[in-house]
């Protein structure tokens, strides 16, 4: 085996690992985000169920 197919064995391995490392940071932060967005989500929903009992408590007082 001579010095150049193991330099092309170091470089093939180096650009699998690399590949692999970068895949598993997308992922982790491809969850992030969608953990982000479920939170925003959910405080979002928080809101206007807060607004419309609000909404709907004003009304039932000015018409009750």
């Amino acid at each position: 085996m001579t010095p150049e197919f193991w330099l092309n064995l170091i470089v093939a391995l180096c650009v699998g690992v690399g590949s692999y490392v970068a895949i598993r940071v997308d992922l982790v932060t491809a969850k992030l985000r969608a953990e982000q967005a479920a939170n925003d989500a959910n405080k979002a929903h928080e809101r206007i169920d807060l607004h419309i009992n609000e909404h709907s408590n004003l009304r039932g007082n000015n018409h009750g």
